[in-house]
């Protein structure tokens, strides 16, 4: 995917528990982008964390999204266990609201468990996934430390300023405000 177009809400009411399909339970973490070097070649995102090198392989479509923001300063790099499947990504922001280029390469255990000791904050969350209209909301539960945060719907779309259904159940938008980015909230 290079790029990930999305809303956030805060929920309203709990009418979204009638239509959850799915839960997934997900530890993430973040890490601080000076302890890494990020280069792309064609088809490669490259990070070298001076110790050890990872190779992850990547779309020709990622390899171009990549190649013209990599320069951004705004980037994420996040290591993800969604109910065992481990995938480290990198977003950059490209300054329009609800848009970001997003590359999601897969990661073994065993290269999940070496980066998470450099991850400076994590944050887990219990989701669940529910279908509205042609859409499936994602709606996030934190855990463990963050379990006080106000639970986020969120729902991805094929493109920037989509007009979407939105459920009853979905309250304020807080689409585009940092305090409600995952990285951040981690942080708390």
């Amino acid at each position: 995917m290079a790029f990930e177009n999305e809303r956030k809400f805060l929920l309203k009411n709990d009418n979204w528990k009638k239509g959850v399909s799915n839960k997934d339970i997900i530890h993430q973490g973040y890490i601080d982008l000076s302890k890494v070097k990020i280069s792309v070649k064609p088809n490669w995102l490259i990070l070298d964390f001076g110790f050890t090198t990872l190779r992850k392989p990547i779309t020709p479509e990622d390899t171009a999204q990549l190649m013209e923001h990599l320069d951004k300063p705004e980037k994420v790099l996040r290591i993800r266990d969604k109910s065992g499947k481990y995938k480290i990504t990198l977003k950059i922001d490209i300054g329009i609201v609800d848009s970001k280029v997003e590359v999601e390469p897969s990661l073994s255990k065993e290269e999940y468990e070496m980066l998470v000791t450099l991850c400076d904050s994590f944050i887990s969350k219990i989701r669940s996934y529910v279908k509205a209209g042609d859409y499936v909301y994602e709606v996030d539960i934190f855990t463990g430390k963050h379990a006080h945060l106000e639970p986020i719907a969120e729902v991805e779309y094929n493109t920037p300023g989509e007009v979407i259904e939105v459920p009853e159940w979905a309250g304020t938008e807080v689409t585009g405000i940092d305090k409600y980015y995952n990285a951040n909230l981690a942080k708390l």
